[in-house]
């Protein structure tokens, strides 16, 4: 109730950013099925088969880490309570665990490098 009256006096939109143009639900916000159905539609055109709405979220989370940043900060960005589910979130797996250390092994690193 009381965020109905401090809303009160904010301005009143006629549409919402993101509405239907169909006749029968002109003017309603969008579902959160339409949005997954849309966010689909655009992957699959891209030539990705799994793309839904967390997509550009768990890529953010997943370039962050790529490029060094702390995990302890994507967590808190993310939202996430703890680092090891924010690892699974990404989709940093024992595979890619395993290509990172073969990558970067101390046998692969050229002669004369520390």
């Amino acid at each position: 109730m009381a965020r109905r009256e401090e809303a009160a006096d904010r301005p009143k939109f006629g549409e919402y950013i993101f509405s239907l143009s169909d006749l029968r639900s002109k003017g309603q916000p969008v579902s959160h099925n339409a949005v997954l159905m849309e966010f689909g539609k655009c992957g699959r055109r891209a030539g990705f088969l799994d793309v839904g709405s967390h997509t550009p979220r768990k890529s953010k989370g997943r370039i962050l880490f790529e490029n060094g940043a702390p995990l302890v900060h994507i967590t808190k960005l993310l939202g996430q309570s703890n680092p090891a589910s924010t690892l699974f979130y990404i989709g940093f797996t024992q595979e890619t665990a395993d290509t990172l250390s073969e990558e970067y092994s101390m046998q692969s690193l050229p002669l004369g490098t520390s």
